[in-house]
């Protein structure tokens, strides 16, 4: 193979986390409704506001939201198919480094999955709350003492919001499970291009431990949301957004490079005693 090629799997995972990291950082801040965001009214739960929200542009922005996710976890599973081919590489064939190196395997294919399930989860409850919100009663549920005949409790659109503000939760965790696997990974993967005769470089092995620290301080500020809700989400953001538009995308096609390469590098180049165990 030419040097100047890059594996496609690579190429494409690169393309889909660079696309759908646009999309997040493009749909963070939208209004979910025609009238605008409104943090106090929406904290004290107001009944009209709520519903204003729900029967507004919600719609539109859920299904782009979907189609982040859709983006999203395809990446992961590339990548963790990828995270597979570089194990069996680096484990020159799985005769050495094996711990290390079936660690990588396995948690990348642990935070695809896991990414797989929660975001199935969490749409999954968003189509359900959004058929509930159109073909429910949400303005009347119970009579309450001091409503007049004709007014609306709205108690419906209330505990509609509240369900959805807590599935947000999955999304949460998942993604600082995502970025704390990563960071394991890559640190991982700079100590398999340690070795003497890794087929993979090892400046591209530093070059992922500086991802792993982005990775880490957006894990730290996932977990810091429920400490302040509105920072730390605009911090993990821009975390998130310089590390998946740019750096990691950077890393993958480097990596690319390399492995399209592995094959004939693996038939020229010989391997060293320390890359395979001894056969007695």
């Amino acid at each position: 193979m030419s040097g100047h090629q890059v594996d496609s799997f690579c190429y494409l995972a690169a393309i889909l986390f660079f696309a759908s990291a646009i999309f997040r950082t493009a749909l963070f801040d939208q209004s979910l409704s025609n009238g605008g965001y409104d943090e106090q009214q929406w904290k004290s739960m107001d009944g009209a506001y709520l519903e204003a929200e729900w029967m507004g542009s919600r719609t539109s922005i859920v299904g782009l939201w979907a189609t982040y996710s859709i983006m999203h976890v395809a990446a992961w599973m590339i990548v963790a198919t990828i995270f597979f081919r570089v194990a069996w590489i680096q484990s020159a064939q799985g005769t050495t480094k094996i711990g290390i190196n079936a660690t990588i395997a396995f948690l990348g294919a642990t935070t695809a999955i896991i990414e797989l399930l929660i975001r199935m989860l969490f749409h999954g409850s968003e189509m359900t709350l959004r058929w509930m919100a159109s073909d429910f009663q949400m303005d009347n549920w119970y009579p309450i003492e001091g409503l007049v005949k004709g007014d609306k409790d709205k108690v419906g659109w209330k505990v509609l919001e509240s369900v959805a503000i807590t599935t947000q939760g999955f999304l949460v965790w998942a993604d600082a499970i995502e970025y704390l696997s990563l960071a394991t990974i890559l640190i991982l993967l700079y100590s398999s291009t340690s070795v003497a005769g890794s087929v993979l470089s090892k400046k591209w092995g530093c070059f992922g431990l500086i991802i792993a620290a982005f990775c880490s301080l957006d894990f730290i500020s996932e977990v810091l949301r429920f400490v302040d809700w509105g920072i730390f989400s605009h911090v993990s953001l821009y975390i998130s957004s310089a590390n998946q538009i740019v750096i990691f995308p950077v890393w993958l096609i480097w990596l690319g490079y390399q492995l399209a390469a592995a094959p004939k590098m693996s038939q020229d180049v010989a391997v060293p005693n320390d890359l395979h165990l001894d056969q007695e």
